[in-house]
């Protein structure tokens, strides 16, 4: 989860744009590339994005992934909602 959030973190900082509270990233990124960045399988970071999109932190679309609460986000990379997250394996 840290390894995901910290690229998500990376990618907004680089070339997200923002839009009011929500950060756009339109770069076309699949999860394979995201899995290729971070060393893990496909298939984990699809899982870790479908928990991040449940706890209402992103939004995914095709080509397009949306931030939409960069202090949860945050928090993840920090370590301290590991737990919440995790139980949704």
């Amino acid at each position: 989860q840290r390894r995901i959030a910290h690229l998500l973190v990376s990618l907004a900082a680089e070339v997200g744009e923002q839009d009011e509270k929500r950060i756009i990233i339109q770069k076309g990124i699949t999860h394979e590339d995201l899995a290729n960045l971070t060393g893990l399988s496909r298939v984990r970071v699809t899982t870790i994005l479908n928990n991040f999109e449940r706890a209402k932190i992103i939004k995914k679309k095709r080509g397009v992934l949306t931030i939409i609460d960069s202090v949860k986000l945050r928090t993840v990379l920090d370590g301290t909602a590991s737990l919440l997250l995790e139980s949704s394996f």
